[in-house]
């Protein structure tokens, strides 16, 4: 799909790319995704995806740009370009080439993925001072990564607003193939503070538009924002934590309201719990818990909620704080792999009455014998 080029003049054609997006006019982009086919239009947000992988906030774009690029090989296989470290969205989804290739199935991938242990997520707060960012250069970046980020999420959002109805629809290519892989690699990228809100802010209005993708169809949705939210309330800012505990209760909430129960929040919040594991959370449980427990002081002050929904979330992060610690107690025996191997068991016996997490604890078990053979 992209020609054969890498550093400085990838970084080039993306940047002329986004130029071009971010200058048109809504009506031209309007009129030309509703009347060209699902494969154009998912191979424009594909290269715009390619585009957030080379702009990275805190990832150098400058001669050696080490985006994620996604390809179409001969063999009609997916190709990925770049730095191991920075492939972790392309190894979630498959699902852009899929329907370029003109594959019709639904590629499902599994609601959480192993994240590179070595990869380092610092979402330092964006400085006007050259001196603070080293130099020149790193200004120029970090600002081009944050008008990059800017243009694609614009786009995103009116590609939203003008395909909400389709969007909702059980089965709906443009969401699993162009929303949902965006959406996910904004949030899973690096990236600066005053972006962050902007993308919270759209993340809102997605978790209230598209409830019934999100919490009554069987998609990983509501599991992979879920986890993603999670990390953000580990944030070293108390400002981002505040954001995203914010987001984790109205996920909760409109979970509730949409079926009646938030069983699915339940299960997927356990589950990206235990999953943050590999992500050193046991290096500051202390700002983690308080994220939790604002969610559940959230619950005491609405007053539109019935009483039980308040008491069922207390019940919910209080099973969240015993899968920390028991994250945690695992974390400090990886050296004695028998010792690990039988926590996980003596953890995942603890939940009989719910064999989801149970079976969630047993995976996780599994992936541990295979890693330590």
């Amino acid at each position: 799909m992209f020609l054969n080029i890498t550093g400085e003049e990838r970084t080039k054609l993306f940047t002329i790319i986004i130029w071009i997006v971010g200058n048109l006019q809504k009506k031209l982009l309007q009129q030309w995704w509703t009347q060209e086919t699902q494969k154009r239009v998912t191979t424009f947000f594909l290269i715009l995806y390619n585009c957030l992988g080379a702009f990275e906030y805190g990832i150098s774009s400058g001669g050696d740009a080490k985006g994620v690029l996604l390809t179409v090989n001969e063999d009609k296989n997916l190709t990925i370009d770049g730095d191991a470290s920075l492939n972790r969205r392309a190894t979630i989804r498959t699902s852009f080439v899929r329907l370029i290739d003109g594959e019709r199935e639904r590629v499902r991938a599994p609601t959480h993925h192993p994240r590179p242990t070595g990869l380092k997520r610092k979402r330092a707060a964006l400085k006007d001072t050259t001196e603070d960012l080293g130099s020149v250069e790193k200004v120029k970046e970090a600002n081009l990564s944050r008008e990059v980020s800017m243009t694609v999420l614009d786009i995103l959002c009116q590609f939203m607003d003008d395909f909400t109805e389709q969007l909702n629809e059980p089965g709906s290519v443009y969401m699993d193939r162009i929303v949902a892989n965006v959406l996910l690699m904004l949030l899973g990228n690096n990236q600066c503070h005053s972006f962050l809100k902007a993308l919270f802010g759209t993340l809102r209005h997605f978790i209230v538009t598209f409830q019934e993708p999100l919490f009554k169809h069987t998609t990983p949705y509501c599991g992979d924002i879920t986890f993603e939210l999670l990390r953000y309330c580990n944030s070293p800012s108390s400002e981002i934590r505040s954001q995203a505990a914010a987001l984790m209760y109205l996920l909760i909430k409109t979970n509730y309201l949409a079926a009646g129960n938030f069983s699915r929040m339940k299960l997927q919040a356990t589950i990206g719990v235990n999953s943050l594991e590999r992500e050193g959370i046991a290096k500051a449980s202390t700002r983690f818990e308080a994220s939790l427990s604002a969610v559940a002081e959230f619950a005491k002050t609405d007053t539109e909620m019935p009483p039980d929904f308040s008491e069922q979330l207390t019940e919910l992060t209080e099973r969240l704080f015993t899968v920390l610690r028991d994250s945690i107690k695992i974390s400090q025996f990886a050296y004695d792999p028998e010792r690990t191997a039988d926590l996980y068991y003596q953890v995942s016996k603890g939940y009989t009455a719910s064999p989801d997490l149970r079976a969630s604890w047993l995976a996780t078990l599994s992936r541990f014998h295979s890693e330590v053979r």
